[in-house]
């Protein structure tokens, strides 16, 4: 994400215009610790740093709730509109309020705060079609949620907007006032994009009369943007920092002891850098180590079937062994780096679907009249057979090879998004190798070392052939 130029109010007069107003705040309090700070030079926009040592658990800022941007505290809220507004789901009430105060200009008591807001953005939603398709292969394309925003800022949002547009000036204002609808839709995504990035999950109040018995039935969260702690920049490694909510404050604290000079960094959570790139714009490799791989079940199906040519009746056997007996209802199954010391663990329940699809005729019938799910999921060699060709498979429908993203990557003129997608990619295809790595050491303890996938696969194929030539003799 990117701030606009503009050299009648520069990038440093915007920070400080916002720690001044952040300050104003009745209640809120900013430690003379920290600084917000120009990163840009390193890509990194704003960001808070260090300008005396912090001792750990020390507080970095307190920030009344009353301060933290959400449908509630928005201006919209207290119009004739409000009760509208209200019925709105949290997303897109907070999405129209920020649209609204958009609107104020400096009339707005967040207009310091929002001036501080990027004007442009790498997030997926942004993307063209040509660079989407560098992620061919990747879960996350599914997962960017454009079309259905689209529709619902276009039945809700548009026609909210245009019956109230004397509330909207931006929008009667614009150049382009005879496509309103487009451009009502392009300022709702600018809104959407902030949300997904800067917003907190804040939890509301007790209602009247609840006790604390009836806590986890009537705690609801809502959507909040919170002022500088949206400027503190993440770090899965070098975490160094937490907000905390308390009933009326919200409180940055130093989960560690912090250096004069060193940045101090929120965190996201164990994010994989396929969802960094979709929610936040950009790719680090300190999120490696939460790189996921979707594996779908459509794609077990259909290897599994390619290599068995079951009748009807015993996939329908198999598959009401695995999803009804077994319980395995996921549509996906996930690998990812953070495993145990001993190796590579799949998950149980694709272990126990590609069985309930491998095993022969006369154990699947064992286990249906058995009708109990196993303790723990058995491995065959023929499971592991399937599990490689489903790894294979899923791996070719990425556009490159290892090799071929490995290369590009060492070309210092590549272009920024298409460098954030190979590194995505990259991640996954290097995950699916360390999976089949770990799929062919547990083959080889299984056989005693003297087997190999490759090898009887090799042999099936032989018998394969071998048949074949016997029918056609025949």
């Amino acid at each position: 994400m990117s701030e606009s130029e503009d050299d009648d109010y520069p990038f440093e007069w915007r920070s400080g215009d916002l720690m001044t107003w952040i300050k104003q705040q009745v209640g809120a309090r900013v430690s003379p610790k920290v600084e917000l700070v120009d990163l840009r030079g390193r890509g990194a926009g704003r960001g808070v740093v260090a300008n005396t040592d912090i001792n750990l658990n020390e507080e970095l800022f307190s920030i009344p709730l009353s301060a933290a941007f959400s449908v509630k505290t928005s201006s919209l809220l207290k119009t004739h509109l409000g009760p509208t507004v209200q019925r709105l789901d949290d997303w897109l009430a907070l999405t129209l309020a920020l649209l609204f105060e958009k609107g104020q200009g400096d009339r707005s008591k967040w207009s310091a705060y929002m001036n501080v807001f990027p004007a442009s953005f790498d997030t997926l939603m942004y993307w063209t079609q040509a660079e989407l398709d560098e992620l061919k292969g990747c879960a996350v394309l599914d997962k960017i949620g454009k079309v259905d925003a689209e529709k619902a800022f276009t039945e809700q949002l548009v026609p909210f907007i245009k019956r109230n547009a004397y509330m909207f000036p931006q929008f009667t204002a614009s150049k382009e006032v005879n496509n309103i609808d487009a451009t009502i839709l392009r300022s709702a995504h600018v809104m959407a994009t902030l949300i997904m990035a800067y917003a907190f999950d804040l939890e509301e109040e007790l209602e009247d009369g609840a006790s604390d018995d009836d806590l986890s039935e009537v705690l609801k969260s809502q959507k909040a943007m919170v002022p500088l702690a949206d400027m503190f920049n993440a770090d899965g490694d070098r975490n160094n920092a937490h907000l905390i909510q308390s009933a009326d404050y919200l409180n940055m604290v130093a989960l560690k002891s912090i250096r004069q000079g060193e940045e101090i960094f929120n965190d996201y959570g164990q994010l994989p850098r396929s969802d960094l790139l979709r929610r936040y714009g950009y790719v680090t490799d300190r999120y490696k180590n939460w790189d996921v791989v979707e594996i779908s079940v459509d794609l077990v199906f259909r290897v599994v079937f390619d290599r068995h040519r079951f009748d009807d009746e015993s996939k329908k056997q198999r598959l009401g062994l695995a999803q009804q007996q077994w319980h395995i209802s996921s549509d996906s199954f996930e690998l990812t780096r953070n495993q145990t010391s001993t190796g590579f663990e799949f998950d149980p329940a694709l272990y126990l679907l590609v069985d309930a699809l491998t095993m022969d005729a006369a154990t699947l019938q064992e286990e249906i009249d058995a009708n109990e799910t196993p303790e723990e999921p058995r491995f065959t060699l023929e499971m592991g057979v399937a599990l490689r060709e489903v790894l294979l498979t899923h791996l070719k429908s990425y556009k490159t090879t290892i090799a071929e993203d490995a290369a590009l990557l060492q070309d210092d003129h590549l272009a920024k998004r298409l460098r954030m997608a190979v590194e995505v990619r990259l991640g996954e295809k290097e995950l699916i190798a360390i999976a089949m790595d770990g799929l062919q050491n547990r083959v080889e303890d299984m056989s005693g070392g003297l087997k190999r996938i490759d090898e009887t696969r090799e042999r099936e194929d032989e018998r394969v052939q071998t048949a074949q030539s016997k029918k056609r003799k025949i």
